[in-house]
This record gives C-alpha cells, sequence and structure tokens, in this order.
C-alpha cells in the first residue's frame, strides 16, 4: 500500500498499491479505514478484485474487493518513488505511470481552473515536459486557497500517485505536505478604490505576509496633502488604509514601499508600487430622462439626468438585459446631463470619430463633433440601435441595485410584448421602479397587453432626427410610471426638458 487517498470534495476515500518500484499501480476506491483489517501506507497486501471501473476516463481502478489480507507491514522504501521531472514521455506513457508513486519539481503555467468537485487543476512544466496542455497538478480547493498558487510558481510535487483523467496525466496534491513552493513571481497590486471618505482599499493578487504589513501605515504615501495614517490587512490579498478626509473626485498618486511581500517572501513588483486612486463620493442618483430610439440609420439616444450629486462609477445602462453602456468614473453634481449615444462605431452615427467626454460636458464641442451635444457628458456606446417596438430601458449601480427603469412601447393597445422586455419589466417591478398609473402591479405582472397598456408610448412615432420628437420626462418628480413620460414634438437633448 502506497498511498491513502482521503474522501475530498467529489472523489471517494480509497488507497493505491504498487507491485514494484516501477509499478504496475492501481487505485482501489474501497475507503481503507472501513476494511478489516484497517490499511496503512507501508502495508503488503493480497486481494481478490471483484469489480473494476474506471473505464470512461480510461483510468485503471478497483471498485470492489474481497478476501482482503495483510502479510506484513513497513515503511515504503525510497526506491519505490519515481522523480518523473527528467521523463519526456510522461503524457504520453501516462499509462504506465497511472497510480504510481511520484515526485518532481515543477513550474505552475496557466491559471486554475475547475477540476471536479472541490478541486482545481492547473497546466505544468518540467524540464522535460516544458509544454503540455495535458500535463496538470490537481488539489483541493480549499488547498489552492491556502497556499496561494499562481502561474509562475516553482513548487516541489509528491510523493502522491500520479493521477489521470483520460489522456490527461495529473500530478496530485492532497495537503500541505504534497507541494512545496520554491519561489513565486512578485505580488502586484491589482485595484485600488476608496469606500469611504478616510479609507482606501488596496487589492493585490497573492497572499501577502503578515509581517511585511506596518499599521502605522508607514510603508504608505500620497500627493496633494491627503496623509495615511494607518494599514489593516483585512484578510490576505486586501490592505485598508486610513486616510485623512479625501476631496472628492480628486486623483491622488498612492506610493507603496518594497518592503511589502508575500507569503514567499517576494517584494512587491516594481511596477505595483505606484497606483492612482479617486477620492470617495457617495455614488449619485440618476434617471432616464429622455429617449430617441427611431432615429434614422439607428442613430438612437439615451438621455440621463443626475437628481443627486455623486460619482458614476461602474454604472450600468441596460436595454432589456443587456448592457448598452458602463458609465466612466465621473463625479457631477445635480441636474448634470449625459446623453449615450449608439452606433460608435457607424461613420453614420459618428462622422468625426468622437469618444466619451471625461473632463467636462464641452470638452469635444459640437463645433467639431456634430453628434455632440454640448449641455452634456456626450457617452458612446457600440450598440447599434434600440428595439423601437416594447422596450425596457434601465440605469443601475456598479453593484446592480436599480436606480431608474422605464417600460416603452410602439402601441398601447397591443396584446403582445418581447419575453426579454416582460423579464426585465418584472425586474423592473420588483425592485419598485414601475407601476400602474393607479398603482400597483397587474396580478399577472407586466406582459402582454399588460406590458402595453402600462408603458411609456409611443416608440415608433418618436422623431427620425435629433430635432424630434422625442418621449421626455414631463418634470422632476420621479412616479415610476407612464404618468411620468410625455411624446414631445420637439427634442431637447443636452438641455433639461420643459417643465424641469
Amino acid at each position: 500500500v502506497t498511498f491513502l487517498r482521503p474522501a475530498l470534495g467529489g472523489d471517494v476515500a480509497g488507497f493505491t498499491v504498487q507491485a514494484e518500484p516501477t509499478g504496475p499501480a492501481l487505485l482501489v476506491t474501497v475507503d481503507p479505514a472501513g476494511l478489516s483489517p484497517a490499511l496503512a501506507v507501508g502495508d503488503v497486501v493480497g486481494f481478490t478484485i471483484t469489480g473494476m471501473g474506471g473505464a470512461g476516463r480510461q483510468q485503471r481502478l478497483a471498485t470492489t474487493i474481497t478476501n482482503l489480507r495483510r502479510f506484513g507491514s513497513g515503511p515504503v522504501p525510497p526506491g519505490w518513488v519515481q522523480d518523473v521531472g527528467m521523463v519526456s514521455t510522461l503524457v504520453a506513457d501516462v499509462g504506465a505511470y497511472e497510480h504510481e508513486l511520484v515526485r518532481t519539481s515543477a513550474t505552475i503555467s496557466g491559471p486554475f481552473t475547475i477540476a471536479g468537485t472541490g478541486f482545481e487543476q492547473a497546466t505544468i512544466t518540467t524540464a522535460a515536459v516544458p509544454a503540455s496542455p495535458d500535463l496538470r497538478l490537481r488539489l483541493p480547493s480549499a488547498l489552492g486557497a491556502l497556499i496561494d498558487l499562481s502561474p509562475g510558481c516553482l513548487v516541489e510535487l509528491g510523493p502522491t500517485p500520479l493521477g489521470r483523467f483520460s489522456q490527461v496525466a495529473q500530478l496530485a496534491a492532497f495537503t500541505s505536505a504534497d507541494v512545496r513552493i520554491t519561489s513565486c513571481p512578485p505580488p502586484h497590486l491589482t485595484a485600488a478604490s476608496a469606500p469611504g471618505p478616510t479609507t482606501v482599499r488596496l487589492a493585490f493578487d497573492r497572499r501577502l505576509d503578515p509581517s511585511t504589513v506596518m499599521a502605522d501605515g508607514g510603508q504608505f504615501s500620497a500627493d496633494a496633502g491627503l496623509a495615511i495614517t494607518a494599514a489593516d490587512l483585512v484578510d490576505p490579498r486586501t490592505i485598508v488604509l486610513t486616510t485623512s478626509a479625501q476631496e472628492p473626485g480628486r486623483r491622488y498618486q498612492l506610493g507603496l514601499a518594497a518592503t511589502l511581500a508575500d507569503e514567499v517572501g517576494a517584494p512587491l513588483d516594481l511596477a505595483s508600487r505606484s497606483i492612482t486612486v479617486s477620492g470617495f463620493a457617495p455614488p449619485a442618483l440618476v434617471v432616464i430622462n429622455e429617449v430617441g430610439a427611431n432615429l434614422a440609420a439607428q442613430c438612437d439616444l439615451i438621455e440621463l439626468r443626475v437628481t443627486a450629486g455623486g460619482t458614476l462609477d461602474g454604472m450600468v445602462v441596460r436595454e432589456r438585459a443587456a448592457a448598452l453602456l458602463t458609465l466612466p468614473a465621473l463625479v457631477v453634481p445635480t441636474d448634470t446631463l449625459l446623453v449615450v449615444h449608439l452606433g460608435a462605431a457607424s461613420t453614420t452615427c459618428n462622422p468625426s470619430g468622437a469618444v466619451d467626454e471625461l473632463t467636462g460636458p464641452a470638452a469635444q464641442p459640437s463645433a467639431g463633433h456634430p453628434g455632440n451635444h454640448d449641455g452634456a457628458y456626450d457617452l458612446w456606446s457600440t450598440d447599434a440601435g434600440l428595439v423601437a417596438t416594447d422596450n425596457v430601458l434601465t440605469i443601475e449601480t456598479a453593484a446592480g441595485t436599480l436606480l431608474d427603469g422605464v417600460l416603452l412601447t410602439d402601441d398601447p393597445a397591443r396584446t403582445s410584448a418581447a419575453a426579454d422586455s416582460e423579464a426585465r419589466a418584472a425586474v423592473v417591478a420588483a425592485a419598485g421602479q414601475w407601476t400602474r398609473i393607479a398603482g400597483g402591479v397587474p396580478a399577472g405582472g407586466f406582459v402582454d397587453a399588460e406590458f402595453n397598456a402600462h408603458a411609456a408610448p409611443d416608440l415608433d412615432d418618436a422623431g427620425t432626427t435629433r430635432a424630434g420628437p422625442s418621449i421626455q420626462r414631463l418634470d422632476r418628480v420621479d412616479r415610476d410610471h407612464a404618468g411620468d413620460w410625455g411624446h414631445t414634438t420637439a427634442a431637447s437633448w443636452g438641455l433639461l426638458n420643459p417643465g424641469q
């Protein structure tokens, strides 16, 4: 008996037996603790196989046995562990090594992916197999989270039995003793954000050594007078800094010391020792303010109005469930207007090659960009155009909280609606963002005739030019029903609507 395999995730308990120093070997998927006698590594045993399995995965394993006998016990001789680091045919001859005790030096060469319930795997390379998608390390996901492996890590594996999944050769690890990290690439700072007016959150791609993080924040610096007074390693990959009061939306340059290191002693990557972060601003409140879904050549428009100032960072504008545009990290005051242009890649819709305005509403004046509106931030979506029959437009925060939604139709008397519109209408109604004018939601929801009867009209009657008509909010009050909206004769893109 060379190895006792624990029951982990989707893998049942079992044990491996090996006849000679170089095999052959066999996996027995019977819990060794439940056998009589109970087995231990080093036991010399005999038994009768009464059932075989593994054919679907081209594995060789026994599923049931009888007549178990133990003839002796003792340690597995060292010569029975084969070093396969210089075996160039390990993948091609996986059947010749299957379930035999092996060890090797290897480098993690790819990201970890799911490898059965509770397990993950990554491609590896050895000195003799420098590149093969069929040579992998497989280990429990909980172990992977604990030891923090990533592409580029050099490890020592084994001794464990070589696993197999069809033609894939799987070096196995079950505990931290089965995989020992020799070295890893340096940790990288992957993101910085300000979740509060006096906090900054830093995210890293590897687990940091707590002993290298100074609580007084002395390893961090900032410009523009921002003071850093404390640093807290809240989890192995996240540091939260305490700062003086941040100016909303201001870009701060942060510096990080080289003394930060991961759990294997690698110092912070040089390129990660500086990053910018925007000063905290509360999320803005935003509503959909005007819609043009019938413009010529599908150069359709959606206008948004900010009803309470704050940051737009990561907000998503959707048509039905599909994302049209993710808003940039702008910090804007109340009554800021944003016009979302569809057809960004179209020379008809965007003949001047305009891009998102990020520094002000007139950053790309209409004089040089005929599609733009100098009273609004002009933002561009590559979507080809809006559906002009029945539709649902929404805007939500980066966290997925629905801020506003509008149901739209081309005919209030129509008795059918698209399933995608109905599904999104259910989401909007559940969030309390749309009701009937009389209040409440129809018993069966906003579907078919009920969708059209209670949606804002008239998508197909809106003008085919930017001059109008358009579908607009009538005033500043958001009642969350069709009564908020009117089909007006003149569009007001980039301007507050009449009544606002």
